[in-house]
């Protein structure tokens, strides 16, 4: 016995076929029977759109006649699917029709489907440790979800790739869907300040360019740099694990392929990215009302710049996926770490335990294989016909996270992305020590069991913000425990202990009840010794699984104690200014104040770090005594203040005289310290050289 399943497609611009029933008596027969053109003069309206006109069935035999409705049922030929939805519309409503239909198309039911496959779909691994196949039961995506992809741009002619790039309907001048050169008219169409931005946009404009290629001009064209560079090619090895067509006859799928992908380029082939040009990129999507953004990047500079941008998406409705680094150990990471993101950890090929370069810790989510990745490629110019390969770290991780975040969206729109973290989280796979843990979190994900978990939630802890800092008193721990499945909450403390699993112990009781953005518990900080502390609040499923929130917190009673390195002047530039160097027993930011010839200037760094550095450029010119007054400030908001005179030389000299000599390392992983391996006195720089976008196996030295 052969069982068949229904599977009905309509290509457009393809005919398409209705299949109508007359019924018994109905005068419309012998019209029919004539055609089109019988058809239309006795019944003008129901002939519209229609081209043909054909019986289902032939009386071929007399002595096997055929049922009688047999004869009443017949094929009308369609020009187009539109088409098709008017006239199924008006023959489904005219009272002589038994009934109408599209000419469905089956196929068996083990067999190969019409669509072609993809020949490398056996290549996926991480698709059976996630379980995509199961999710596609329920859903592959719709192209009206759309994921942002901040990256190095994405190679849009690429044959998996090229059909999954959404089409921006206020720049599509003809209405087609598709890119056409002469949609790009140098017409802001739309009117949001973006000229042609038909599929995505470069926002890349760095005042200076370190190495050939595209980095300087802000343009409609997202398109990846072949230029040479240790990102080359990162963001369409991303979009691939996103959004790779699926059943196009050519490489593998990405997890969402029914979903569509919004290049926005903040990055260039050397795999980097100024503030501006990636909050540029958020700030974008997050007003284009994007679904879902990916963020396979990151540092452990906390920038308030970026963490403003994602708060602004993520309060429009955008869900924010990072990845967590590739460097091992729980250092902070951003922007995985601020707690609107959706952090993702790189597990090993299997997706049992961290992979042996993954970082975790406090901020991490949840993970996903990210090891030898099989995924779409920008050709290298040795081999401009390969397309795929395999990449690994946590930027494969992270979009398989993003991806996941597509789905729930498709399967219900209006989901919040506290909501979308609840359900990722929730129904993660449970690794290492049971529940949610240092290394791995909530967990692998888990697809399948996401999308057939649609229920909004939140858990967050709203105060005190991640990495803040509290100096004493009793301090209120609010946040909010919100789940369709809620069976209880409480909230923890841990001391943390770099690489270690934290000991938690609870602070304030068992709460059997929901709370929204109110104080669960409260902190006396009194009975506590400064350090870093880690706060958990734990939401209790009644599935018996936990949906977690954590913070890191520093309790500090003591201003910083600060050491001053450097303090002096310097040649920054073509101009001489002041340069400081300082190190803080306290995570902290650095202010530098310089009163010269009657007027005060303020430089301060650019993080926050327990080593600190400022510049200042003499406007003036004329040099003289400076004033110098470095404000350290710690995450409690204590403050320590040195005072200096520092004299200025003036700038005596011109540029021109001199010679500049551009210097150049490659982007790579570099070793924490100079060495002397040749013990020459002269100090080397050694690093792990980034290779087509992720860390190859090469040692450099550069001395």
């Amino acid at each position: 016995m052969l069982l068949i399943t229904a599977c009905l497609t309509h290509t457009a611009g393809a005919q398409v076929d209705v299949i109508v029933r007359l019924q018994e008596g109905a005068g419309l027969n012998t019209a029919m029977q004539g055609g089109p053109s019988t058809l239309a003069a006795a019944r003008p309206g129901l002939a519209d759109g229609v081209s043909a006109v054909q019986p289902l069935f032939s009386a071929r035999s007399a002595t096997h006649p055929l049922p009688d409705w047999t004869l009443r049922v017949y094929r009308l030929t369609v020009p187009d699917s539109a088409l098709a939805q008017q006239v199924l519309a008006r023959w489904s409503a005219a009272p002589e029709v038994a009934y109408a239909q599209y000419n469905h198309r089956y196929r068996l039911d083990a067999f190969a489907p019409s669509a072609a496959p993809d020949p490398h779909l056996d290549s996926l691994d991480h698709f059976a440790v996630i379980r995509v196949p199961e999710a596609w039961a329920v859903t592959d995506g719709r192209p009206e979800v759309r994921i942002g992809l901040v990256d190095t741009g994405v190679f849009l002619d690429h044959p998996d790739l090229a059909s999954q790039l959404w089409i921006h309907p206020g720049e599509d001048l003809n209405g087609n869907g598709r890119f056409d050169p002469e949609d790009l008219n140098g017409i802001d169409d739309d009117g949001n300040g973006y000229v042609d931005d038909l599929r995505g946009y470069d926002f890349v404009d760095r005042t200076a360019a370190v190495e050939p290629g595209d980095y300087t001009d802000p343009d409609p064209d997202p398109s990846d740099d072949p230029a040479p560079g240790g990102g080359r090619g990162h963001g369409t090895i991303v979009a691939g694990v996103l959004a790779a067509a699926r059943d196009n006859g050519v490489g593998g799928a990405g997890v969402a392929p029914g979903c569509r992908i919004v290049p926005l380029r903040a990055f260039g082939a050397d795999g980097l990215a100024e503030d501006d040009d990636v909050a540029a990129a958020i700030v974008y999507a997050a007003q284009l009302g994007l679904d879902v953004l990916n963020l396979s990047f990151g540092d452990v500079y906390y920038s308030p710049l970026m963490h403003e941008s994602i708060r602004y998406a993520v309060a429009q409705g955008t869900v924010v996926v990072a990845s967590a680094g590739n460097v091992g150990g729980d250092r902070p990471h951003y922007p995985s770490d601020y707690p609107e993101v959706i952090s993702t950890a790189w597990l090993n090929a299997e997706g049992t335990g961290i992979a042996g370069r993954g970082t975790y810790g406090v901020g991490i989510d949840l993970g996903a294989p990210g090891t030898a990745v099989y995924t779409t490629i920008l050709p290298p110019a040795e081999a401009p016909a390969s397309l795929y390969g395999r990449r690994s770290g946590s930027s494969m991780a992270a979009p398989m996270v993003a991806a996941a975040a597509a789905l729930l969206k498709t399967i219900q729109p209006d989901l919040s992305p506290a909501s979308v973290r609840s359900i990722l989280t929730g129904t993660a796979a449970d690794l290492d020590l049971p529940g949610w843990d240092h290394r791995t979190a909530a967990g692998r994900l888990d697809v399948a069991a996401a999308v057939q978990r649609v229920l909004p939630g939140r858990t967050e802890l709203l105060a005190p913000a991640h990495e803040a800092g509290v100096s004493g008193g009793v301090v209120a721990i609010v946040g909010t425990a919100l789940d369709a499945g809620f069976r209880s909450a409480q909230v923890f403390i841990a001391p943390e202990v770099p690489g270690e699993e934290p000991v938690w112990e609870p602070l304030g009781e068992v709460l059997e009840r929901q709370v929204l953005a109110d104080t669960l518990a409260l902190w006396h900080t009194d009975d506590y010794a400064e350090g870093t502390y880690l706060l958990r609040l734990s939401t209790r499923l009644r599935s018996g699984r936990a949906v977690e929130a954590r913070h890191r917190v520093f309790l500090d009673r003591t201003p910083p104690q600060v050491e001053v390195h450097l303090l002096d002047a310097g040649l920054i530039a073509d101009a001489y200014g002041l340069v400081a160097d300082v190190a803080v027993d306290d995570l902290a930011s650095l202010r530098m104040e310089v009163t010269l010839g009657g007027q005060t200037y303020t430089a301060a760094s650019d993080r926050r770090s327990r080593r600190l550095g400022a510049y200042w450029v003499d406007p003036t010119r004329r040099g003289g005594t400076a004033r110098v007054r470095l404000v350290v400030t710690s995450a409690a908001g204590l403050t320590t203040d040195l005072e200096r005179d520092v004299f200025i030389p003036p700038a005596a000299f011109h540029a021109g005289w001199m010679t500049r000599t551009p210097l150049d390392v490659p982007h790579g992983f570099l070793l924490p310290r100079a060495t002397d391996f040749d013990r020459d006195g002269l100090l080397e720089l050694t690093l792990n050289r980034y290779q087509d976008g992720w860390i190859g196996d090469t040692l450099a030295t550069y001395e």
